[in-house]
């Protein structure tokens, strides 16, 4: 397939690290209203961590397939439709073709690049999603566990990365009082996207939410000891790596996300990502076998905190029931935000691509 034909497209390719035959290639999703530009303080390490990035555009940020007015309408008569099933299987249906979209992007940057196989030190690629581009992630995940097609990507793939997801992304309902500024109805809508970018990027002091739950989580305010990244981006780091139409109310991105949050898509897909039917059954799991972690920061939003504590129980919970689940391996970065590949890189590298179980 010609790349002028992919939904997805390459934002930046570090190339090859020089002499490198086992190199390996981490394919990194971009989140909601940041686009492949926000992932340029880890190109430095390429050459020291033996790993060629490609850095990737969703569709409706730059050099990807943007949403056609058709879609948008579409987008838009979902999220203010009332909930029913023909509401909800529309959504699903948007999620699938997001799900179709990676793959056809995986399956064609695979056959043009003649990647290394994966080996016990390297070679294949790991797929890691930021944020939102966790359901990039998730989708291919859930696509495979109910098709037959994976079989070649599963040759390649050597790990899956959900780096940053929020709970809402992993369809966990929030906590009783919570907050979020996208959802804040003292906040003119036009302003809640420039200050949920504040939050967002601010650092958090949390308690210890695996013993405390819900009540360890800080929602609104933020630590004063440090400053927010995005306060620290210049003019130039801001125009690189922040892409605002798309995340806007009106935009594709967001209008795509809320009508599958608002049609309550993602605790079905859930099941299906984490989940496993059993072997031989009609769409069992290509990839059950397959590596998947989830990297979180210990300083991060409260969603984040949320999920890791909500799907880490709910898969003990369900192993210790005897039910077939997939294996996870939850990754701790001490004293990163939500923007650990901006703020901590190098560490960041640690947590997509090697074994540590936590980063200090």
């Amino acid at each position: 397939m010609a790349p002028s034909m992919l939904a997805l497209a390459i934002a930046h390719d570090s190339g090859i690290p020089p002499s490198s035959t086992d190199y390996t290639t981490l394919i990194l999703i971009h989140g909601l209203g940041y686009h492949a530009g926000v992932f340029k303080n880890l190109l430095p390490f390429a050459e020291q961590f033996n790993t060629r990035f490609i850095l990737v555009n969703r569709r409706d940020y730059p050099g990807a397939l943007p949403y056609s007015s058709d879609e948008l309408r579409n987008f838009a008569r979902l999220v203010n439709s009332p909930s029913s099933a023909e509401a909800r299987a529309e959504a699903t249906k948007i999620l699938a073709e997001h799900a179709r979209d990676v793959r056809d992007f995986l399956e064609d940057f695979i056959c043009r690049e003649r990647i290394p196989l994966p080996t016990e030190n390297g070679g294949g690629i790991v797929l890691a999603g930021w944020s939102l581009g966790a359901v990039s992630v998730t989708a291919l995940l859930a696509d495979a566990n109910s098709s037959r097609d994976g079989a070649q990507l599963s040759k390649y793939i050597r790990r899956f990365v959900l780096y940053e997801p929020s709970s809402a992304l992993i369809g966990y309902p929030s906590p009783v009082g919570h907050y979020h500024p996208l959802r804040d109805p003292s906040i003119a809508v036009e302003q809640r996207f420039s200050l949920f970018d504040e939050w967002v990027s601010s650092y958090f002091d949390h308690g210890d939410v695996w013993t405390q739950g819900s009540a360890a989580l800080a929602y609104r305010h933020p630590a004063t000891n440090i400053s927010s990244t995005k306060s620290r981006m210049s003019a130039a780091d801001l125009a690189m790596a922040v892409y605002g139409p798309t995340a806007e109310p009106t935009g594709g991105d967001s209008l795509f996300i809320f009508a599958c949050i608002l049609h309550d898509v993602l605790p079905k897909h859930r099941e299906d990502v984490f989940f496993l039917r059993g072997e031989g059954a009609l769409g069992a799991d290509e990839w059950r076998g397959a590596e998947v972690r989830l990297v979180w920061g210990d300083r991060s939003i409260w969603e984040v905190l949320w999920a890791a504590y909500l799907l880490n129980k709910e898969l003990q919970e369900s192993r210790d029931a005897g039910k077939p689940v997939r294996s996870v391996d939850f990754v701790q970065l001490k004293g990163a935000n939500h923007f650990a590949h901006w703020d901590m890189p190098e560490k960041t590298l640690r947590a997509l691509l090697g074994h540590e179980s936590v980063i200090q």
